[in-house]
C-alpha cells in the first residue's frame, strides 16, 4: 500500500513491535544514523483479542543525526492505490515513502480527512484476518 508495485531497496526499512518508549525511539534513531537509511516504524498492541497498529512513526536519516516524525496517519488520494503519511501536527505534513527512502512534501491536500478514511477502508480490505487462530 505504501510502496505500490515498487520493490524495496537500500536506504529504506520497516520496522515493527510494541509501542515505543524513549530508549526505543533513541535506539531506532541511532540505527538510522549509522545505516543511513530511513524507517518507517509501526507499533501495535494488543486489545480485544487481536494486534491493532496504534502508530506510525517515521525516522528519516539526515547529515547529523535521524529526524524522528511520530503519530503519522495513512492518507490515500482518490483514485490512487498508493498511500502517503500525513503528520497530526497543527500544520501538517505529508511523506511519501519511495523505494529507497522517504520524500517530505510541504503541501498538504484539503481532503485530509476523507483521504485518511479511504486509506483506512484500504487497509482493511488488504487484511486476509484480523484475528489470530
Amino acid at each position: 500500500m505504501l510502496l505500490a508495485t515498487d520493490r524495496l531497496e537500500t536506504g529504506l526499512a520497516f520496522s515493527a513491535g510494541y509501542r515505543c518508549t524513549m530508549n526505543d525511539a533513541l535506539s531506532l534513531a541511532e540505527v538510522v544514523q549509522s545505516t543511513r537509511h530511513d524507517m518507517l516504524r509501526l507499533a501495535f498492541e494488543w486489545s480485544e483479542g487481536k494486534f491493532q497498529m496504534i502508530e506510525l512513526a517515521l525516522f528519516i536519516w539526515q547529515d547529523r543525526g535521524a529526524l524522528t516524525v511520530p503519530n503519522c496517519h495513512l492518507y490515500l488520494p482518490t483514485g490512487s492505490e498508493r498511500a502517503w503519511l500525513v503528520t497530526s501536527e497543527t500544520s501538517p505534513r505529508m511523506s511519501g515513502l519511495e523505494a529507497n527512502g522517504v520524500v517530505r512534501v510541504d503541501t498538504v491536500p484539503e481532503d485530509i480527512e476523507a483521504g485518511k478514511g479511504r486509506a483506512v477502508s484500504s487497509l482493511q480490505s488488504l487484511l486476509t484476518c484480523n484475528t489470530l487462530s
